[in-house]
């Protein structure tokens, strides 16, 4: 990037720290979520698992109920309004109908806590139910500067947030796999960017565009990665990725944090 050779002063600074700081939009998002009754960690560092370098996370944060807690991996982007979010999406498939719960229940005769991982499939009152609109591609779209303005797009700046964010939720699966407490996790990664920067773009399955495109207040994208824990636990298979405007946290808590519903936390299968 080529930068105009003048020296930057206090005015620019504010600007900076007024319209663009990603920072100042953390700390919103932090105190919304604090709000919400989550226990928050803010801006600490962890060893990435695939890489091995360290990196940052952003936010996260916890909300517990007896056994059952949530964890949010949240990583925030202060996109501006002339390079909006736009998710495209088709109907959800069946094999990505699902979300996956860490449940710690010993075998009988064991002191070990296996990981179970339970495959919500085809449940209407599930977390992802099979046919919903999800997303398969992010792009961020503006025009280039001139006349007569073309449009341009990337995922750039955007899919490093998702990318940070998956990557903070296997540190974290990785750890609640070590602490082997008798509890119920659901771990769930997302970006948040401010209000009126997310539009949606759903598809048929066979590719024809479904109506106009449209704002929303939050989406999913769906990931599809499983990683490698701890033996003698198996992968762990994390199913979506959560994409929120801030003024939709509250109802994405709602939604996400019924501790005590069964679509979040289904029971225990019965042990022989």
């Amino acid at each position: 990037m080529k930068l105009k050779e003048e020296a930057i002063g206090a005015a620019d600074i504010k600007e900076y720290l007024e319209g663009v700081s990603d920072f100042a939009f953390e700390m919103e998002v932090l105190s919304e979520l604090e709000r919400l009754g989550f226990k928050c960690e803010h801006g600490g560092t962890y060893t990435d698992p695939v890489t091995g370098k360290a990196r940052q996370f952003d936010i996260r944060a916890r909300k517990s109920q007896g056994r059952a807690c949530l964890v949010l991996c949240a990583e925030c982007k202060n996109i501006r309004d002339f390079y909006p979010l736009v998710v495209h999406r088709v109907p959800r498939r069946t094999e990505e109908a699902f979300h996956t719960v860490i449940r710690y229940e010993p075998l009988r005769g064991s002191t070990v806590p296996p990981v179970t991982d339970l495959h919500i499939l085809k449940q209407a009152e599930g977390l992802y139910p099979e046919g919903q609109p999800v997303g398969k591609r992010i792009d961020q779209v503006g025009r280039a500067p001139g006349q007569p303005g073309e449009i341009v797009s990337s995922d750039r700046d955007v899919f490093e947030k998702v990318a940070q964010a998956i990557a903070s939720a296997q540190d974290v699966t990785l750890d609640l796999v070590r602490q082997r407490d008798r509890a119920e996790y659901v771990v769930l990664p997302v970006t948040v960017i401010p209000d009126g920067r997310l539009w949606v773009a759903d598809y048929e399955p066979g590719g024809k565009r479904l109506g106009e495109p449209r704002q929303e207040p939050g989406t999913q994208l769906f990931v599809g990665q499983a990683w490698t824990l701890d033996l003698p636990y198996r992968p762990f298979r994390l199913s979506h990725l959560e994409i929120a405007t801030f003024s939709h946290l509250a109802a994405l808590v709602e939604t996400r944090a019924a501790l005590t519903s069964e679509a979040v936390f289904p029971p225990p299968p019965p042990q022989d």
